[in-house]
């Protein structure tokens, strides 16, 4: 619109377009699934544009390496969203941030960093066996991923456990060996649970937990003394439990 002395002048209509915001991202926590395997997570926000995300990561903030892009989705409102890197060394400190894309512009979530620890051993808490009413054989397997390797099973009637088998040396070699302990002293008729625990200079790794029921206990039996006593008969006691 132009307005003068002359008159007012009103030019055509014309419109435009607001640009889509871009998104945002956060980065979030790393957790270690094993040695070389990390879990990354963060949170992205599309707002309302379709958006897509990645993780940067390597062991400096050049970072050098990525993910693979997935997609966000184009709500708006913050996402959870998560990835696994595979292969990575040991005992490294590694620099990782959330990147999100959309067509309003890219974001970087914060530097954030996490070193993996040395070659954790690998368990898995296998069935008891031998069950008696006292007793019975824990049974496990592991792997010491070449690190020189403890282990010993938790036991007791709750997930707290309380009790625990000697410490027993499981080598220092790479593939999976079975484990055993023997228990006995135990409860009759009694729910107990139990799980394997590993350590080595990576770390301490443990099993699932399993549980048992020990057996009811057998009869006892004790002979006593026998009385009227003749040339043809006597009286055999004893007690039953």
């Amino acid at each position: 619109v132009v307005h003068s002395a002359g008159g007012i002048d009103v030019t055509a209509d014309a419109t435009f377009t607001t640009a889509v915001p871009a998104p945002t991202a956060s980065s979030g926590s790393a957790t270690l699934l094993s040695s070389t395997r990390v879990r990354l997570a963060g949170s992205v926000n599309p707002n309302g544009g379709a958006t897509s995300y990645w993780f940067e990561y390597g062991t400096s903030t050049a970072y050098g390496q990525q993910t693979s892009s997935a997609s966000a989705g184009p709500g708006g409102g913050a996402v959870g969203v998560q990835a696994e890197l595979t292969g990575l060394s040991h005992e490294t400190t590694y620099h990782y941030r959330l990147v999100a894309q959309g067509a309003g512009g890219t974001s970087f979530g914060a530097d954030r960093q996490f070193t993996t620890p040395g070659s954790l051993p690998l368990v898995v808490t296998d069935e008891a066996a031998f069950l008696t009413s006292s007793g019975a054989l824990l049974q496990g397997s592991l792997n010491p991923n070449g690190e020189t390797t403890s282990y010993w099973f938790e036991y007791g009637t709750t997930t707290s456990y309380g009790l625990a088998t000697l410490v027993t040396s499981a080598g220092s070699g790479l593939i999976q060996v079975t484990v055993g302990a023997q228990l006995s002293g135990l409860s009759p008729e009694t729910t107990y649970h139990f799980r394997l625990v590993a350590q080595s200079s990576g770390g301490t790794s443990v099993g699932a937990d399993r549980e048992f029921t020990t057996r009811i206990a057998p009869p006892s039996a004790s002979t006593g003394t026998a009385t009227a006593v003749t040339s043809s008969g006597a009286l055999l006691a004893g007690t039953v439990n």
